[in-house]
């Protein structure tokens, strides 16, 4: 009882202590639908009103289906202007100055101008669904950055010390290069024109990465152990894939690689061992890679639209396996473990 105490105790310390720094110098305040906020904050968000010409409520959360701002300690810290005929982003959003949240989706923005820098505190930025063109003048603070289905081509340098979550699917990229981003985590670079995969050596805490829907024909080299979930779907990777380069990836959950074009599957036995799920449809397999057997973690095969002509093993090597996918595949044979199995 007097640990909880003591604990519930620091956590309001804490909370007067982020107060106390937040409002430091801070006396004006005013009344915008029944909340006190700072002048300053207040005035800010009436430029972006009058922009707009539309009144942007107080909510209670954030995101890309949510039109408003949230209020924390009388300080706006998050604000959402999606889907509002945006041409350029309104300068009087550099000044909200505890600003950590900032979606700007489905507008006509085509620059991120250099106000946008003075956001030191700004943590997750949105700018999915414009037409930007150039990814500039990110502040260093950003942790989520979204520049999805924009009008993002060719080469991009993505230098953020903070970065955590990179998301730019449906843009016409054909490289993407990451220097001092130690703390990203996940990568979505689908639906672009990526050639070759970016370089692992600056992203060594790497855990998802989706590169679905590109050109790619070389494999990602020296993928980090930290790996959970990789997605090399709908490429031009070479037909008799050899994976031994990557090593083994202890932490490997998900591997999908459909619609490749593949023919054969060259592993190190166990290379993967917690593999759970294993995606290899729409290629061209005539025999199930017999390195598979010895990914004993493995739940769900899908192997559907292949040309396999027999599946010939006779017990069952998964002790987990729930779900094989074998549609649409010449297969006249099947054990009868396999037979038990949904798919």
């Amino acid at each position: 009882m007097i640990l909880r105490l003591n604990v519930s105790l620091l956590f309001l310390m804490l909370c007067l202590i982020k107060y106390q720094s937040i409002m430091h110098n801070v006396t004006d305040f005013v009344k915008k639908d029944g909340y006190k906020i700072v002048k300053s904050d207040s005035e800010a968000l009436e430029g972006i009103e009058t922009i707009l010409n539309k009144r942007i409520p107080i909510v209670s959360d954030v995101g890309s289906d949510i039109f408003g701002a949230v209020l924390w300690f009388r300080r706006i810290i998050g604000l959402s202007i999606n889907g509002a005929n945006l041409h350029e982003i309104p300068d009087d959003i550099s000044n909200l100055s505890e600003l950590r949240f900032l979606y700007l989706e489905n507008n006509l923005i085509s620059e991120i101008p250099v106000s946008i820098k003075r956001l030191n505190n700004l943590e997750t930025f949105s700018i999915a669904s414009n037409i930007v063109k150039n990814i500039s003048n990110i502040p260093t603070s950003i942790k989520i950055l979204n520049v999805s289905n924009n009008k993002l081509r060719g080469k991009v340098s993505i230098c953020l010390p903070n970065l955590q979550e990179f998301i730019s699917y449906r843009n016409g990229l054909s490289m993407v290069q990451f220097f001092e981003t130690k703390n990203l985590e996940i990568v979505n670079l689908s639906n672009n024109a990526l050639t070759s995969s970016p370089t692992s050596e600056s992203i060594p805490s790497l855990k998802s990465l989706i590169l679905k829907n590109n050109q790619i024909s070389d494999l990602p080299h020296k993928i980090p152990s930290t790996i959970k979930h990789i997605d090399l779907s709908k490429n031009k990777l070479n037909a008799n894939l050899d994976l031994t380069s990557w090593g083994a990836l202890p932490n490997l959950n998900e591997l999908d690689l459909s619609s490749n074009g593949l023919v054969s599957l060259r592993l190190i036995p166990n290379q993967f061992p917690s593999l759970r799920v294993l995606k290899l449809s729409n290629n061209r397999f005539q025999a199930i890679p017999k390195e598979l057997q010895t990914m004993q973690k493995l739940e769900k095969i899908f192997l559907g639209g292949n040309q396999l002509i027999s599946f010939d093993i006779n017990e069952n090597p998964w002790p987990l396996l729930k779900y094989v996918d074998l549609k649409h595949n010449p297969i006249q044979t099947k054990p009868k473990w396999l037979k038990k199995l949904k798919g």
